[in-house]
């Protein structure tokens, strides 16, 4: 009798400061030539999704203390970069209160078929760099429709 093994990819294992111990395969390394403005030695990325569809973080693989909590453009009031299928914004959290806001200036462009990721940086764009945004809203379970 011969035992038929699952199909497992090939990747390597990475101890991150927010999510420990992570199997990342080949197949879902993002590659950002350019690296991201700021930090062009980190080119390998790859996306851990949050609990929240929205959300997702991207995490470094030449850096593993950098980390970028991200949301989808389609989710703001702004409208997504064009032609893109994944416009994601890198989210900076409040140190206190007020509010999340988003970088809409530079989006995150990520080719999930190619596995090619570039950020964006859109001077001549009318949004910010720290646009406010409701992240609660996104955070929050979602109410059940009431039908009379």
């Amino acid at each position: 009798m011969t035992a038929v093994l699952p199909n497992v990819s090939s990747g390597t294992w990475v101890v991150t400061r927010l999510f420990g111990r992570a199997f990342v395969a080949d197949e879902d390394v993002i590659v950002f030539a350019d690296g991201i403005p700021g930090f062009p030695d980190a080119q390998r990325f790859t996306l851990f999704q949050a609990n929240v569809p929205a959300l997702a973080w991207l995490q470094s693989l030449d850096d593993l203390a950098l980390t970028f909590l991200m949301v989808q453009r389609a989710t703001l009031p702004e409208p997504p970069h064009a032609g893109t299928a994944e416009s994601w914004a890198i989210v900076t959290l409040p140190h206190g209160t007020g509010p999340a806001t988003a970088n809409l200036q530079a989006p995150v462009l990520i080719d999930m078929v190619l596995n090619l990721g570039r950020q964006v940086v859109q001077t001549d764009s009318p949004y910010g760099t720290a646009v406010p945004f409701d992240l609660e809203r996104l955070l929050a379970p979602p109410r059940p429709t009431l039908h009379p």
